[in-house]
């Protein structure tokens, strides 16, 4: 039978004892020549101090790292985010020894891993990795919600760039761990367990002083030991038992062998607090649907649940229903907002909001919890309504009605600062009047006026820092968008962009309106256009009457418009011959807002809408049409 041996070092000096556990294994000579490419792996990728178990401890890398320099190796530290600068500022010396690579900074490549079982697909990669001599995986000792040990098998996650990480999930947690292992060995391996994160983590857990390192040479026999130390049963952590039915590593505790310090008396001057594993202990105003749903989706939604209820808006909600596993027959969920938890109860997506993967993330539990739980619409009235009013006496109106934002009409703001006043005076008078900025409304004209439409969008982007508005009205001009040839499309592409990227730099984003006259005149046009431009902070400024007007249902253009809409105009009119007049209160005229404003309830939208008046008596309208919107939305936040 074969021995894996595994030293074990109670630390008292970081540096010596690093060493020594490296020289029970036959010393840093055994594994790095003069001259190799060291690659050690860290597990750097949250913000966080060495202190609180979230990350890899810099004083055991620069021992390492120092170790490998002496020998004469080329040393790389790597991990997918940059975040060294605050996790190493009291670590300086270890830039001077190594290298500083964030593997998102680096160029990635479409790469198959050979042999794999369920990361089976192409997935981003790095020719370093590949490239390396020897690869040193130093990871931190945690528990862990999804895989209840996180040591140096999943440190390998962090071979891919941040957001790709999802793939794992979505293809099997614990078969892609074994992939990305049996792709890519750890010539060496040591557990940094000078302080050991116990609980839920990654959505919570607490920092133990256990002044301990492991270190190894097979990362099978690294993870079983390191499920010893939390008290962890390995027989119960999944990846591992793949990987040893893989034959990666050892089959158990009795096939290592233990050298240097005695870990059973270690173990006695600590113990370590396991992630939860009984959702239903949890699961607080919620009916579980989960008779049938695997251990590790059951431990995935017991450690979310278990975040959700330390979160006083989430431990509050009623009426939900979650559903993961397979089912004998489809759930008699009512009207209860259902949460699909995972691959498996992919079929009853339909039935709510889905999350997947295999696990999910527990984190994916407050996400589709946050994305069931009711939000709050919030009423603001367009200053258009009183253009030749000056906007100091317009604020008041709007405020005395009950609105809690006001969407500033850009001749409105030209106009103040043009007769004396300020950025900062404009923004004081708001916050005098609690009003919020949801947008500003301008005018562009993207094909006869380009060069102006970005001059107007660099400094309206100004006005809406000064005014903390995220979002700037566009029309584009154009046109109606079955009238406009290529050559507009094209223009008009062309300074979206333009405007776009200007207002990225400063998180502002572009709101298109609905409107005749332009090439966002419908909704199929507008979903083209947004599709064609590529921004990500290009967005819908839903008019949804003018929509109607054009022969559209509301209902529908909600629908499909919704993933980008952040602000809504809401007007209405009644139809005289081939014109419309406008000016009619929105319980009146031909639109039925009453079952659109029931839709919009029901989509859980959480933003602004505006209301658009161009009528006689704008300080009456807005009181009678906030009052209409108060009886059809219940979810609508006013002045108290």
């Amino acid at each position: 039978m074969p021995r894996y041996p595994v030293a074990v070092v109670h630390v008292e000096d970081v540096e010596a004892d690093v060493r020594r556990g490296i020289a029970l294994l036959g010393g840093i000579e055994r594994y790095v020549r003069p001259g190799a490419l060291v690659l050690i792996k860290v597990n750097m990728f949250s913000r966080a101090t060495p202190e609180s178990a979230r990350v890899t401890h810099p004083a055991v890398v620069l021992a390492v790292a120092k170790m490998c320099r002496q020998v004469g190796a080329q040393v790389k530290i790597i991990e997918r985010s940059p975040h060294y600068d605050y996790i190493l500022q009291d670590y300086p010396e270890l830039a001077q020894v190594a290298e500083l690579v964030a593997i998102e900074d680096l160029e990635q490549r479409l790469k198959y891993l050979p042999g794999a079982k369920s990361l089976v697909d192409q997935i981003p990669w790095t020719t370093l990795v590949d490239e390396c001599d020897v690869f040193i995986n130093i990871p931190g000792l945690r528990t862990h919600a999804l895989t209840k040990l996180s040591n140096g098998m999943k440190n390998l996650m962090g071979l891919m760039p941040e957001e790709t990480t999802r793939y794992i999930h979505h293809y099997g947690l614990d078969g892609s761990i074994c992939d990305l292992n049996a792709y890519r060995p750890s010539d060496l391996v040591i557990t940094e367990a000078l302080y050991t994160l116990e609980g839920n983590f990654p959505s919570e857990g607490t920092p133990v002083k256990t002044d301990l390192i492991t270190v190894a040479d097979n990362v099978v026999a690294a993870d079983l030991l390191a499920a010893k130390i939390v008290g962890l049963d390995p027989k119960e952590i999944f990846y591992l038992q793949e990987a040893i039915a893989r034959g990666m590593g050892p089959a158990g505790l009795e096939e290592i062998e233990l050298l240097g310090d005695d870990l059973d008396e270690i173990l006695k001057q600590f113990t370590i607090e396991p992630a939860p594993r009984d959702p239903e202990l949890y699961k607080g105003n919620f009916t579980l649907y989960i008779e049938h749903a695997c251990d590790s989706c059951r431990q995935a939604l017991a450690g979310g649940l278990l975040a959700a209820s330390h979160r006083p808006e989430l431990a509050e909600m009623k009426g939900i229903s979650i559903i993961a596993g397979y089912q004998d027959q489809p759930p008699a969920v009512g009207n209860d907002r259902v949460l699909i938890y995972g691959n498996c109860a992919y079929r009853y997506r339909h039935l709510g909001h889905y999350e997947p993967g295999c696990p999910p993330l527990a984190y994916q539990v407050i996400k589709g919890l946050t994305a069931l739980k009711r939000q709050t619409i919030r009423p603001a009235m367009c200053s258009i309504a009183w253009r030749e009013a000056s906007i100091e006496s317009v604020l008041p109106h709007i405020a005395q009605a009950g609105y809690l934002g006001v969407e500033l009409w850009g001749p409105h703001i030209e106009r103040y600062l043009q007769e004396g006043g300020s950025l900062s005076s404009l923004a004081a008078l708001l916050e005098e009047h609690a009003l919020q900025v949801p947008m500003i409304s301008t005018y562009f004209d993207l094909i006869n006026e380009p060069e102006e439409s970005l001059s107007r969008a660099k400094r309206y982007i100004e006005y809406a820092q000064a005014l903390e508005a995220p979002l700037i009205r566009v029309f584009t001009g154009g046109g109606d968008s079955d009238q406009a040839p290529v050559s507009t499309w094209r223009a008009v592409v062309k300074g979206l962009r333009e405007i776009c990227r200007l207002g990225l730099d400063h998180q502002i984003g572009f709101a298109l309106e609905t409107h005749r006259g332009h090439l966002h005149d419908t909704t199929e046009s507008t979903l083209k256009l947004i599709r064609q431009v590529g921004a990500q902070n290009l967005w819908v400024n839903l008019d949804i009457f003018n929509l109607f007007t054009k022969g559209e249902d509301p209902l529908q253009a909600l629908k499909r418009l919704f993933p980008w809409v952040r602000i809504l105009h809401l007007k209405n009119g009644l139809r005289q011959g081939e014109k419309w007049q406008s000016g009619i209160p929105l319980a009146k005229g031909a639109m039925d807002y009453g079952s659109f404003l029931q839709a919009l309830s029901e989509s859980n939208y959480g933003g602004y809408v505006s209301i658009e008046w161009f009528g006689e008596d704008p300080a009456q309208a807005a009181q009678e049409e906030l009052a209409y919107l108060q009886e059809h939305l219940e979810n609508l936040e006013v002045r108290k």
